[in-house]
């Protein structure tokens, strides 16, 4: 795309000197944040080639041409703007105002839209235009404060962009493209991913959080995809897997029920009896006699 990179925008005559505050987000430039308080005057944007999201903390009066897009009027705080990539943006502010900004690389944003929507991702352009307050300004603000905290060096660029996933699927609700993508499970490159990590950790503690980076999704909507996928929770499925490891351990007689609850992921032969009648109705030491 021809135009500027927020990186080099952000330095800028116009940004610069406004800027109050600025991060990166997992310590990556591919995700950024900015805070600015801007006296009034003209702040036109150039075509910029990542996607830009503002976000007003103050009220103030704007006059906004936003690619085909029209505002004039008073702007309200939680109020929110997706910039229209490649195209110029006209903005004259007659009030001082003060509002926070999230760009996502292009290629990034590109990327997971496609993943998102199985290489057939949905034009969310049209959507540059002034909008109320919903779920977007809320996961702007939860990447501002986990960004500025004191867990900001343990941000994940795994766990950012399960955030810019779950922003994007709000775009793509208001595009009119919800229905897509929450069609079915998991696609192909998430469950082979999900499936390939569950079986070289399932023997340690593993957060639904965690596997939801894996795929770039929002907890809840990993959770609900991967059963339509696998037939089960994951908790269940992580469960079935010390059970299957399990019962081939048990098939070495050197071995004791204690060491076989160790390898698979217990603390003690406690929690593997448990597991062992609530799956297949009977104790480890009961299936090794009966299958050695």
């Amino acid at each position: 795309m021809d135009g500027v990179d927020f990186d080099d925008y952000r330095l800028t005559d116009g940004v610069a000197p406004f800027v109050a505050a600025h991060q990166l987000v997992a310590d990556d430039p591919a995700v950024q944040l900015i805070e600015l308080h801007q006296p009034a005057g003209d702040f036109s944007d150039p075509p910029l080639n990542d996607l830009v999201i503002t976000v007003g903390l103050s009220m103030h009066r704007t006059s906004y041409r936003n690619g085909s897009f029209r505002f004039s009027g008073t702007a309200v705080p939680g109020q929110w703007s997706l910039l229209a990539r490649g195209e110029a943006n006209a903005i004259v502010i007659d009030d001082s105002n003060h509002f926070r900004a999230l760009a996502v690389d292009g290629l990034l944003a590109d990327t997971l839209l496609d993943r998102m929507f199985d290489g057939r991702p949905p034009d969310i352009a049209k959507l540059h235009a002034v909008q109320g307050s919903n779920g977007v300004p809320k996961l702007i603000e939860r990447l501002w404060r986990l960004s500025s905290g004191s867990h900001a060096s343990a941000i994940t660029t795994l766990y950012r962009d399960s955030v810019i996933v779950t922003l994007l699927g709000e775009l793509a609700a208001l595009n009119g493209d919800a229905a897509r993508l929450t069609r079915g499970g998991l696609a192909p490159w998430q469950e082979r991913r999900v499936n390939d990590y569950l079986q070289a950790n399932f023997s340690r503690d593993i957060t639904l959080l965690e596997l939801a980076s894996l795929c770039s999704l929002s907890p809840d909507h990993f959770s609900r995809a991967f059963k339509q996928s696998f037939g089960v929770a994951p908790q269940k499925y992580q469960m079935l897997l010390r059970l299957n490891a399990a019962q081939t351990l048990l098939l070495q007689p050197d071995l004791s029920i204690d060491t076989v609850a160790v390898c698979v992921g217990y603390k003690g032969q406690a929690g593997l009896n448990k597991l062992f009648i609530r799956e297949l109705g009977v104790t480890p030491l009961n299936y090794r006699r009966r299958m050695v």
